[in-house]
Formats: C-alpha cells, sequence, structure tokens
C-alpha cells in the first residue's frame, strides 16, 4: 500500500522548469562575488554574435547558390520576386546549405532549428522529391518503414480515445519520421555529409561553452530547473543536454582518429571538457548510459574485444571515483536504487522520479488493448482516467518510445520503432568506415535513449536522430560508393 504523498509534480519530460531573467547562481566555482557583471555579459554577447554570423554566412552561402541559379535562368532581364522565389526552390545547393544550418542549431535554438527545418523541407521537396523506387530495397526500407510509421499514426487518429486536436498535436510532434527520408536523401552528396556534422559539432562547442562560463561566473544563463537548481544547463533540458554532449564527445573522437598534430590535441581536450561536462555539471544519468555505451562501440571498433575489457574498467573506475568525489553524482545513482527499491521491494511507495511506475502501469494498459492500441495521441487521457481516485501522478507520455508507441498503435506500433533501429544498424555494416561509425553511433544513443525517454516525441531528440542518421545512411544513397575502409 502507498502511503506517502507525493512531494511534487512533474512535466512530461520529469522536470519542472521555469524561465527566469538572468541573475547570480549560487557558487560560482571560480568567480564568486565576482563584481563586474559585464565580463560574462560580454562573453555572451561575443557567443551570440559567433553563432548569428555562421548562420548568416550558411544563409549567404545559400544566397549565393541561388543568385548563379538565377542568373543562369534570366540573364536580360532583373528578375521579378516570383523568379527569385522558383530559384530558391530549384536551386541544387539549397538543401544541403539549410540542412547544415539546422545541424548547426540543433544544440542551441529550437525556434531558429524549426523554422529552418521548415525551410528545408520545402526545398528537399523541391530539389530531391523521394521517390517510390527510393523508398525500397536495402537502406531504403528503413526510410519505408519510417514513412509508415508516421502513416501508422496518421491513421491511428480515426481511432483514438483522445480529443481530435490532441491527437493532432502529438501527430505532428513525430514530424522527424518524415525528415528521416528527406535528409537522407540530401546527404547522399558526400560533400554535405562532413560540413553537416562539423556544424553540429560547432553548435555543440557553443553549449559547452556556455555551459561552463555559467559554472564559473555562476550567472543563470539559460534554463533554471526547479528540481535541479545547480544545474548548468542553457538552451536544452538536462536529459537533451547530457545526450548532446555524449554524441559530441562521441564525433570528436572520429575527429580526432583523422586529425593531426594541434588540432589532434584539440579535440582530445573538447572531448575531456565534454565528459566532465556531463558527469559533475549537469545531472542526466540518460548521458550517463549514452556515453557509457558509445565509449564501449569506440572501444571495440578500436582494439577490438580487449577494448570491451577496457572500456569496463574505465566506467567502474570512473564511476566509483565520481560518487566518492561528487555528491551530485552518488545522489543520481541512488535515485537509480531507490526507484527499484520503492516499485519492487516489499513496501511499494512513490520515488523521487517514478518512472518504474510510469513503465508497469503502461505495460497494464498495453495489456488492455495490445493489438491495435487506443490511438494516437491518446495516452494522457487513457492514463489519467486510469489513475482516477489513486495516489497517483499523471503524466502526458510514459518516457519510453517503445510503450508510447506500442501504446497508441499496438504491438506493431513498437515494433516498428525497433525494426528501424535495426535495419539502421544492418545497413551500417554496408557503408565506409566514417559513416558507420556515426550510424551505429547514433542507433546506439539513440536506442538507449529511448528505453528511458520518450526522445522522438520530443522537439530537440527526434531532430538529432534524423539528422545524424541521415547524414550517414546518406551514403548508401551515394552513387558509385566507394567500398567501406578504415578512418585514416
Amino acid at each position: 500500500m502507498r502511503t506517502q504523498p507525493r512531494p511534487f509534480a512533474v512535466d512530461g519530460l520529469g522536470n519542472i522548469r521555469v524561465r527566469e531573467l538572468a541573475v547570480p547562481r549560487r557558487g560560482g566555482p571560480l568567480l564568486t562575488g565576482f563584481g563586474n557583471r559585464d565580463i560574462p555579459l560580454r562573453v555572451c554577447s561575443f557567443l551570440f554574435d559567433f553563432w548569428l554570423k555562421i548562420t548568416m554566412s550558411l544563409a549567404h552561402s545559400a544566397g549565393s547558390c541561388l543568385s548563379q541559379a538565377e542568373s543562369c535562368q534570366s540573364r536580360s532581364s532583373s528578375s521579378s520576386w516570383t523568379s527569385r522565389l522558383r530559384a530558391a526552390l530549384i536551386s541544387p545547393a539549397l538543401p544541403g546549405w539549410l540542412a547544415v544550418a539546422v545541424g548547426f542549431n540543433i544544440p542551441l535554438s529550437t525556434s531558429v532549428m524549426e523554422v529552418l527545418t521548415g525551410f528545408f523541407v520545402l526545398a528537399a521537396l523541391a530539389w530531391r522529391r523521394p521517390t517510390p523506387a527510393t523508398l525500397w530495397s536495402g537502406a531504403k526500407s528503413t526510410l519505408l518503414i519510417s514513412t509508415g510509421l508516421f502513416l501508422a499514426m496518421l491513421v491511428g487518429l480515426s481511432w483514438t480515445s483522445a480529443p481530435l486536436k490532441d491527437g493532432i498535436r502529438c501527430l505532428l510532434k513525430y514530424r522527424e519520421l518524415l525528415l528521416l527520408p528527406l535528409f537522407t536523401q540530401v546527404f547522399a552528396e558526400a560533400r554535405w555529409r562532413r560540413l553537416a556534422v562539423r556544424g553540429f559539432l560547432a553548435g555543440c562547442g557553443i553549449l559547452l561553452t556556455l555551459s561552463y562560463l555559467e559554472w564559473i561566473t555562476g550567472f543563470d544563463l539559460g534554463i533554471t530547473q526547479v528540481r535541479f537548481p545547480n544545474d548548468h544547463v542553457i538552451f536544452k533540458d538536462r536529459i537533451i543536454h547530457n545526450l548532446l554532449m555524449s554524441l559530441f564527445a562521441y564525433l570528436a573522437a572520429l575527429e580526432w582518429e583523422r586529425s593531426t598534430g594541434a588540432i589532434r590535441w584539440g579535440w582530445l581536450a573538447a572531448i575531456g571538457l565534454a565528459v566532465f561536462n556531463m558527469t559533475f555539471l549537469v545531472q542526466g544519468r540518460t548521458g550517463y548510459l549514452a556515453f557509457g555505451a558509445l565509449l564501449t562501440l569506440w572501444s571495440m571498433r578500436r582494439f577490438g574485444w580487449r577494448g570491451l575489457l577496457l572500456t569496463a574498467v574505465v566506467l567502474v573506475s570512473g564511476a566509483v571515483v565520481a560518487c566518492k568525489v561528487s555528491a551530485v553524482v552518488h545522489s543520481r545513482f541512488l535515485l537509480t536504487w531507490n526507484q527499484i527499491q520503492n516499485q519492487f521491494g516489499s513496501h511499494q511507495q512513490h520515488s523521487d522520479d517514478p518512472r518504474m511506475e510510469f513503465y508497469v502501469n503502461t505495460l497494464q494498459l498495453i495489456a488492455r488493448h495490445p493489438w491495435v492500441g487506443t490511438g494516437t495521441g491518446s495516452f494522457e487521457t487513457e492514463y489519467t482516467a486510469y489513475i482516477e481516485g489513486r495516489d497517483l501522478l499523471s503524466v502526458s507520455e510514459p518516457h519510453n518510445e517503445f510503450l508510447h508507441l506500442t501504446f497508441q498503435l499496438g504491438l506493431l506500433g513498437g515494433l516498428a520503432w525497433l525494426a528501424l533501429l535495426v535495419n539502421h544498424w544492418r545497413l551500417s555494416r554496408s557503408l565506409p568506415a566514417w559513416e558507420r561509425a556515426v550510424l551505429q553511433g547514433v542507433v546506439l544513443c539513440i536506442g538507449l535513449g529511448t528505453l528511458f525517454n520518450s526522445l522522438i516525441l520530443s522537439v530537440t531528440g527526434g531532430v538529432v536522430w534524423s539528422f545524424l542518421a541521415g547524414v550517414a545512411a546518406g551514403a548508401s544513397l551515394e552513387e558509385g560508393s566507394a567500398e567501406p575502409a578504415r578512418i585514416e
């Protein structure tokens, strides 16, 4: 019998977040009591200008391509706005530049990313419209599953138990399923793949810099989370922040392999800063798990099965040291243990983060409608009715993408998402070495992340998956692609 009252309420991502003005944060480690507040603000202004210049330079590059296309079409007379718009939509380089801009803004601004994604979709449909033949064999079967899963969500509106507006809202959050085929088509050109990943790394680097700046100065530069006031997150919540840092460290390791001299040391420093940030400055257990999995993947790729033993030693010893020196890290491990004990122990009681409770209740609800589910966007409606009159916390999604899709569409929904991940992993074996490493890392990171979060339902998580998976899988559509080779 559960007797303890619920000490707090959480939102759909398990966080309570409020937006505040920039105020001093308690205990900046190096500049506590720092008097001149202009210095950190100037640094922020410099970084903002840097971000703006890169975004505008990408737009300028796209604009140059448009001007060339337009001049070829009409040299004898001044072009009208209609012809300019037409030139923009048919420019062969425009989808690539917009895709790079989307990747750069993923870690930074959700609003800018959404706007750029919208323009990218228009440009990609105009210039690289997927054909039925594109969606079939080999890698392309993954694109078929992705498109089919979105269409199943669309059909799921016909039997949803939720209000239609809630179902449509949920459907639109899964639009990343349609972005995957478009990104894959655009990144079939090799010239965009490296540029896109380095744009993504640059955006993550700015995010990492701002997080450290907040930690050093004690000034609150971004999101304040009531439950975790000492998390130094800027633009994203702690789950997405640490997921981005895990991918940043892994992709930086791939760049480290290819680099020489001082650049090689620079990548190594970036990896160290990212690992320290996600371990000690932000409380995100999903990031811990994702980084451990990516480190294992990288070590096994470099050193074979010896890498597995090496990774196990590094991770276990690192976890022990981190728990000893940081009360924050120790509390996250302790919370996980308490969740398991509170849910499955002899005396059940509420946990501070009741994910296990969500999972158990969701499985019980799935058992009622295992074959077709209860329709798109129906989770919150059904779950609220299920816990009515009981001392349980209402939630908008179950913090597990597999369970969420199964709940809405039945067993085929969850299996379709699993098939997407499995197909991408199988596809990776036929790709060149760098693309293979990227795709396997994305599948492992996002696959594990969706066990504990509804990542595709979230805006940033879904775009991260579709963007990076599209970058790597695009090599499978490249004409005359080379045989797999070792990363030099």
